[in-house]
This record gives C-alpha cells, structure tokens and sequence, in this order.
C-alpha cells in the first residue's frame, strides 16, 4: 500500500496518442524493504479510445526509480487505464483517472 505524486510534462501527438515525460514523488509501506520514499524519473505514452469529450485510455510509463536509501537505482513500470474528461471550455485542460 502507498502513496504518491507524479508530474508528466507533454502533449497529444494527435487525437489518439499521448507522449510525454514524467517524474514523481511516493511513499510505500513494504514489510521486505527498507524503502519507504521513492524518485521515479519515465518516459510516458498513452492511447485514448473515441473522440468524445470522455475517453477511455491505456497508459505506460517506464523509467528508473530513485530509492532514498542511497541504493542503486532500479527500473520503473506502471501500466494502468482510465478515463479522460477534457473541460467544455476549449482552453486544453482536461481531469484524468486510472488505476494500475
């Protein structure tokens, strides 16, 4: 069980596709590690299905993942999906949920 924040700075590619680059912040309850805080550093993709106002999408994102152990780094992988609700305003902002 954690928590965490992530950032993912980009842009739609067109209608169906998303490229963008993304860093966060999260914190893990793990009974087998010392880590608790972790850093991830990815490079995000995700594909929207439709051209409603709400759409489903698939995501990756994949990077390195920075423990604050001082460790060495370790890779990063997060599938998820969800649903994208763009505003009626027509000025790009959008509300997005997933789980993965």
């Amino acid at each position: 069980m954690g928590v965490g924040v992530n950032y993912i700075l980009g842009g739609r590619i067109n209608n169906t596709l998303y490229l963008g680059l993304g860093l966060g912040a999260g914190w893990q309850q793990n009974p087998y590690s010392s880590e608790k805080l972790s850093f991830p550093l990815y490079g995000h993709t995700r594909t929207y299905f439709g051209k409603r106002r709400c759409q489903p999408f698939l995501s990756l994102s994949a990077g390195v993942k920075f423990a604050n152990t001082g460790k060495q780094a370790g890779l990063y992988g997060n599938p998820s999906f969800g649903v994208n609700i763009r505003s009626k305003s027509g000025n790009n902002n959008a509300w997005y949920i997933s789980a993965g």
